[in-house]
């Protein structure tokens, strides 16, 4: 595994036969990522998903929610791959493509504040406002239950449906988001506890055959609600982009917001500003620390 990484440039050896990784470790309202590039990877990627959970871990590597990697682009200015902290990879994390702007601008990658960033969820519109603020241009998430993708529902959308678990039935709704997204909107005082449904929906294939993200969205008035997420393939995070703006649009789409929404997470808090054709998402891209990451390994 680390040599196929040495052959394709993600790590590089150093003298004493150990590897190393230079990396920049950001937030966006506590949703941590590990930053770092290559310059292409040439068939499939075996290795990445072995370095994306190692460094990932929170007592054994540097600890993180997920791993990007920058590269060059043909079709925008620059290319963003994301992988989870389980080495699973996802098409796209909103809170990630903030730091990963924010990211392409310091290093230098991209000279001009707004800049276009290509995922395998398609092509993002980003800009930064100021150091640590950036807002994306979300596009609109897709409701067809076929591309969530979600079985059931009516109508073609999944929407309100009732989905049988092991701990009862629950309401809930689906769409995609760049990743598919479920949301439960929680009524008068109930609260669900986050990683038993989570993990629960996550993993309902019968249901969701790629799995889902699952939010949790408490509505405070018509211009702000609380969300939180259960990311797929990370677990609880303190906050999820894209979870956030998955939710916003159903609460809006439902009648429940305004087109101007405040989002508050656990890490913080998000704008989300809902216009005819696409979603924006404005916030912050925090700094923490740049450094090496060594793959060494001691045995008795």
């Amino acid at each position: 595994m680390i040599i196929e990484a040495i052959k394709f440039g993600i790590i590089k050896e150093i003298k004493q036969g150990e590897c190393k990784l230079k990396f920049t470790k950001m937030h966006g309202t506590g949703n941590d990522f590990i930053l770092t590039e290559y310059e292409e990877i040439i068939g499939a990627d075996l290795s990445v998903p072995e370095i994306a959970e190692r460094i990932c871990e929170r007592h054994f590597g540097v600890g993180a929610d997920g791993l990007m990697f920058a590269m060059e682009s043909c079709v925008a200015d620059i290319k963003m791959k994301y992988y989870n902290s389980d080495g699973t990879k996802a098409e796209m994390c909103g809170n990630g493509i903030r730091c990963f702007a924010r990211y392409a601008y310091d290093s230098g990658k991209v000279s001009d504040r707004k800049f276009s960033i290509e995922t395998d969820a398609g092509i993002y519109n980003v800009e930064l406002l100021e150091q640590c603020l950036v807002e994306v241009e979300m596009g609109e998430p897709l409701t067809d239950a076929v591309s969530v993708p979600a079985i059931g529902g009516k109508e073609g959308k999944f929407l309100k449906a009732g989905i049988k678990t092991r701990f009862g039935i629950l309401e809930a709704s689906s769409v995609r988001m760049g990743v598919p997204h479920t949301v439960v909107f929680e009524k008068g005082d109930k609260s669900f506890d986050v990683e038993k449904w989570g993990f629960e929906l996550e993993r309902l294939k019968e249901v969701f055959p790629e799995g889902t993200n699952v939010n949790f969205v408490k509505v405070i008035s018509p211009k702000n609600i609380s969300v939180e997420t259960w990311e797929r393939g990370a677990g609880k995070t303190l906050s999820c982009g894209t979870g956030v703006c998955a939710s916003a649009y159903l609460a809006h789409f439902f009648g429940l917001v305004d087109e101007n929404v405040y989002v508050k997470v656990p890490g913080g808090g998000l704008s989300i500003s809902i216009r005819e054709d696409s979603l924006y998402m404005k916030g912050e891209a925090v700094l923490i620390c740049r450094g090496d990451y060594f793959m060494e390994t001691c045995s008795l």
